[in-house]
């Protein structure tokens, strides 16, 4: 499997196209991390660069047949509150919201992660679904030995 991760700040997406077929092979996944950082320049409002990049990320994964892995900051009130985060409590969520197919949100229930990570537990929130249902909590284990991640 063939991965590129990029920082949305060094690209514009034409740049990724170009980065992605001058590779020896094609790849497979592209994560883009983190989207709040892209530039904002020729646009008017903050909104409108972002619901652009998301379509022509959309366009390229179309084109290119490969997955696009977005990263986005969540807003701090999930830490606050103990509670599980949701969709709108990441950044910029509308723009976010509309073009995602599928959302994913990694949430811990302890707070005390860096005391003991194997007696923490972790959960995939499906935040968005496009052709199926959202809502569900799925555990995961962390392995910090191997500093990863298993299903429970």
């Amino acid at each position: 499997m063939v991965l590129i991760k990029v920082d949305p700040a060094d690209f514009e997406v034409k740049e990724l196209i170009k980065v992605s077929k001058s590779n020896n092979a094609k790849p497979d996944v592209v994560f883009i991390d983190h989207i709040q950082r892209i530039s904002t320049v020729g646009f008017q409002t903050r909104r409108d660069s972002l619901v652009e990049y998301l379509n022509q990320l959309e366009r390229m994964a179309m084109k290119e047949d490969i997955a696009i892995v977005v990263v986005s900051q969540l807003n701090r009130e999930p830490m606050r509150t103990g509670r599980p985060p949701a969709i709108e409590h990441m950044k910029e969520t509308g723009a976010i919201e509309e073009s995602a197919a599928t959302v994913l949100l990694l949430w811990w229930k302890t707070k005390d992660v860096d005391k003991d990570p194997n007696d923490t537990k972790f959960y995939i929130i499906v935040g968005k679904q496009r052709f199926g249902p959202s809502g569900e909590q799925i555990p995961l284990k962390f392995l910090a030995n191997i500093a990863t991640f298993s299903w429970d």
